[in-house]
């Protein structure tokens, strides 16, 4: 169905029209691309009967490419690997090279959201995920004396769930994205982070996680600073109000300020049956 749903996607957003999907199971083999929307909705008829099933595709459920005013809502996104299918989704270590993300051959997510300001994805599933089941990127944010404005910039996820996924829950897999807020969310049986982020002013409050990796904030690698890094940092999160449960599969603890995570607020969490180390202040940076 990807075809015809693509076809309506294009012609609500020239036309400055939202979007509504009837419940229905919607076959994919490749994801749907919202091209610079502004000031669009696209949403589903109830959250658990309309769905997104990208089990015999790959690429994302849906991603906002530019643009501004998005929002989602109301959607379930069905993909091929998960929880159980983690360790071939993760680094697989090669012969003569260093290592192969495996979901790299046939990836899948339900939204990535590409250099687009204010976002807001509500009441959205993602289910059986290869790689970060919701993730953003973006290009710089520019420099105090010269900023820009086309990056990835205030993305809420609200009431969203990530369960059964082979890789990360929620993830700014850039330095460039700013102000994302993950709030009363589920994440449960996820292989990789419940979320991981090299990005700025992040909130990650009123979640419940089980079963699932770590919330690691910083983890800036080469690949994804940029020349923000020395002046603006990265990280600035508040971790507050969450239910940690159960096990950490993945990452070591359940909440890590990693390389070059600065002015990190962690307060009020639960872990309740938990077994792993709850809090790692990491000094490397």
């Amino acid at each position: 169905d990807d075809a015809a749903l693509q076809a309506a996607i294009d012609e609500a957003v020239k036309t400055r029209m939202n979007l509504h999907l009837p419940n229905g199971r919607y076959r994919l083999s490749r994801g749907l691309v919202v091209r610079q929307p502004m000031s669009f909705t696209l949403e589903g008829a109830q959250a658990e009967h309309t769905i997104l099933d990208i089990s015999e595709g790959q690429g994302a459920c849906i991603t906002l490419s530019q643009g501004s005013d998005a929002t989602l809502r109301r959607m379930t996104m069905l993909g091929h690997s998960g929880f159980a299918e983690r360790d071939q989704c993760g680094i697989l270590r090669t012969q003569g090279s260093s290592y192969f993300w495996g979901f790299g051959a046939k990836g899948c997510n339900a939204v990535t959201i590409s250099n687009t300001r204010r976002v807001l994805v509500e009441d959205c599933h993602g289910r059986r995920m290869a790689t970060e089941c919701f993730v953003s990127g973006s290009r710089s944010r520019g420099l105090p004396d010269k900023p820009t404005q086309d990056h990835s910039q205030s993305t809420v996820y609200l009431r969203c769930s990530a369960i059964d996924c082979g890789r990360n829950a929620f993830n700014d897999v850039t330095a460039g994205s700013e102000n994302t807020s993950v709030i009363e969310c589920r994440i449960v049986d996820v292989g990789g982070c419940a979320w991981e982020g090299a990005s700025r002013f992040v909130k990650f409050v009123g979640n419940y996680v089980r079963n699932a990796g770590t919330v690691a904030m910083g983890n800036l690698g080469v690949a994804n600073r940029d020349a923000t890094f020395p002046a603006l940092g990265a990280g600035q999160h508040l971790v507050a109000n969450n239910i940690f449960e159960s096990t950490v599969p993945y990452g070591g603890a359940a909440v890590r300020a990693a390389v070059g995570a600065t002015q990190v607020h962690i307060t009020h969490n639960t872990f309740v049956n938990f077994n792993a180390s709850a809090v790692h202040l990491s000094g490397s940076s």
